[in-house]
């Protein structure tokens, strides 16, 4: 009964942890601009890994400081790049 409740648990916290509820729409909004990854690199000086990350969507969190350098290179808003979705 324990490996049942510890499987429980494990599934409980992967399905929450994929569902985000913030949509990364960089990629988006970069094809929309037709701006090009390592364009976004040289302006902002962003760590290209951490740009292909946040492009692929494979981050949780982005750093305030990213943020405000991927807004000024895609002269955007961080509701144009980033849109929340309620429950």
């Amino acid at each position: 009964m324990r490996d049942f409740w510890l499987i429980f648990v494990y599934l409980f916290i992967l399905i929450l942890y994929h569902r985000l509820m913030i949509e990364n729409k960089v990629a988006i909004v970069m094809a929309e601009k037709k701006i090009e990854k390592r364009d976004i690199t040289k302006l902002t000086d962003i760590d290209r890994h951490v740009l292909n990350k946040i492009y692929k969507g494979e981050i949780n969190s982005i750093s305030l400081k990213n943020l405000n350098k991927l807004c000024f290179a895609l002269d955007c808003t961080p509701s144009d790049i980033f849109k929340y979705i309620p429950d």
